[in-house]
């Protein structure tokens, strides 16, 4: 990602780094530095939510609704 000249560099996995669901919540092993590395966005799923935060000057987004039952939130992150 750093030697990219993309305006956007996204990463997608599955482990979610910044996720304040109740079930699974952070993942803090998949906290990599994505920043550093160029990353502009990240795309996580795991989860069965959807909600968007911001860390480590980049935007984090959880999205795992592919259609099994939602999880309730804990405390926001």
């Amino acid at each position: 990602m750093a030697a990219s000249t993309s305006p956007h560099n996204v990463v997608m996995y599955h482990h979610a780094g910044y996720s304040s669901s109740s079930s699974h919540g952070s993942t803090l092993s998949s906290r990599w530095p994505f920043s550093q590395w160029g990353a502009t966005l990240t795309i996580a799923g795991h989860d069965h939510t959807y909600e968007r935060s911001f860390a480590e000057g980049i935007p984090h987004i959880v999205n795992g609704l592919g259609g099994k039952s939602l999880y309730a939130f804990g405390t926001p992150i």
